[in-house]
């Protein structure tokens, strides 16, 4: 088992579900801040995007009007000048996780048309110094590459991974980049809708510069309380810290394998950084969810 070397043994394990981190939230990314012409926080290089508050379609069997899939606006992209349209964001983002999610309405005219969604992690090391920590380029057609066009919101997730990470350090900023029409074949009349842009709750665990560990604390959170971590090795120290660095506590690994993770009840609730250290090294670090 992990005993905890600041306050001694625990007798009760970390509750259910918990709310995500604030930082890990995509600015506006359900759309609500807008307005016919433009959408807070995303700029649009080219082609024609805007907060709308519905869209109606003639369709083959009734006329079809389309509203957020959440709160009162979604974001319509399209093409303007024969150009398609692209949004993008960047925001800071200090968290590795391991997919991006929406909801989304395509309306293509050929079967091989694609949207894109790129999503990088940078992480700025120094003054004039960028890393890419992650960098993945999506072509999407929701519909498994069929030629539908489906004026019900579907829900998309785009996961990363771990061979998508450059880096093992954490990230700074993220930057997410969306193109209507992004496939070899282009249709000037092809619209993407989005709503509820946002990133899921797993983080994958940082890599040593020397290989990968499979090592994973799940369920993260747990609905019945109690937290494993599985891979890990006798003498492995756990670190948690808190976002902003502060030391919290640290727990020495007694067994190999899959062990408890027994955690304080002197934390409070929000999100924490774990460090694993293997003999003298942090190959990975991962998000714990406290409630």
């Amino acid at each position: 088992m992990l005993i905890p070397s600041k306050w001694g043994l625990i007798a009760s394990f970390i509750v259910a579900m918990v709310a995500r981190p604030a930082m890990a939230q995509v600015p506006n990314g359900g759309f609500e801040s807008g307005s016919g012409f433009s959408i807070d926080q995303w700029i649009n290089p080219t082609g024609g995007a805007r907060a709308a508050e519905e869209a109606a379609f003639l369709t083959s069997m009734d006329d079809t009007t389309l509203r957020a899939y959440e709160g009162s606006r979604f974001a319509l992209l399209q093409y303007l000048d024969n150009e398609p349209a692209v949004i993008r964001t960047a925001f800071p983002h200090t968290l590795r996780s391991s997919d991006v999610q929406a909801r989304v309405v395509y309306v293509p005219t050929s079967s091989l048309q694609r949207f894109s969604v790129s999503v990088t992690y940078l992480r700025y090391p120094g003054p004039n110094s960028v890393d890419t920590v992650m960098h993945r380029v999506f072509y999407v057609n929701p519909y498994a590459g069929q030629m539908i066009r489906n004026y019900d919101w579907v829900h998309l997730t785009l996961s990363f991974d771990k061979s998508d990470f450059r880096s093992s350090e954490l990230p700074d900023t993220c930057i997410i980049t969306i193109q209507v029409d992004a496939g070899k074949v282009k249709y000037p009349g092809t619209l993407l809708m989005l709503d509820d842009v946002k990133f899921g709750n797993d983080v994958l665990g940082l890599p040593s510069p020397n290989g990968l560990l499979d090592i994973a604390i799940y369920p993260n959170p747990s609905p019945n309380g109690r937290f494993f971590m599985d891979g890990v090795s006798l003498g492995d120290v756990i670190d948690i810290h808190s976002l902003d660095g502060k030391w919290m506590e640290s727990l020495k690994v007694e067994a190999d394998n899959i062990v408890y993770l027994p955690i304080s009840q002197e934390l409070k609730t929000g999100a924490y950084l774990v460090a694993l250290h293997r003999n003298g090294s942090t190959p990975c670090r991962f998000l714990l969810l406290v409630p």
